[in-house]
């Protein structure tokens, strides 16, 4: 196989521990164990149902048009994304990533854009938000549903984004075939 055939790895991270600014920092976030749960269930029911964050079926990251790129990569069979998690605390010295998945074209892997559309209700003045998903408003999406399918309690998901602006779209990377 010539070089330029190669698949190409992307390494995509997942927290072993929630971050130090997180109220639980340090506690075990369980993501390696609900990723497996969703691929497990994905083989076993064809679309796969998420299951009230027991299961982490996608993560939020930032840089849409980076993650776009690798995704559609990924999709035309020349790149996998290396799902992995420090041993130990990341980036320290002596310390290595350990490969938890690897996930091609065929494993479901694909990417929303996730927005915030805010607004402020004209008939009792309340502020309310909107999820869209690519761009289309999605009225019966709830917060509720996008923490837990990303493996978290709403509680939990609001403090991990603390400070994230959703002005621009973020990008869900999806590990199975499930899709909002």
């Amino acid at each position: 196989m010539e070089k330029k055939d190669q698949i190409k790895v992307y390494v995509l991270m997942l927290s072993k521990e929630f971050p130090k600014e997180h109220p639980k920092a340090g506690e075990q976030t369980g993501f390696k164990e609900k990723l497996e749960l969703a691929l497990k269930a994905q083989q076993q029911l064809e679309d796969c149902p998420p299951a009230s964050g027991m299961m982490k079926v996608h993560t939020i990251r930032t840089n849409l048009e980076r993650w776009s790129r690798i995704i559609q990569k990924v999709q035309e069979g020349k790149a996998v994304i290396s799902v992995r998690q420090w041993n130990g605390r990341p980036y320290e010295k002596g310390n290595v990533q350990v490969e938890l998945f690897r996930l091609g074209k065929d494993d479901g892997i694909g990417m929303q854009a996730l927005s915030v559309m805010e607004y402020t209700d004209s008939e009792d003045g309340v502020e309310r938000a909107v999820y869209c998903i690519d761009g289309k408003p999605m009225p019966m999406l709830t917060m509720k549903q996008i923490a837990e399918n990303d493996g978290l309690a709403v509680e939990d998901w609001k403090e991990w984004f603390t400070g994230m602006s959703f002005v621009e779209s973020l990008p869900i990377i999806h590990f199975t075939k499930f899709r909002y």
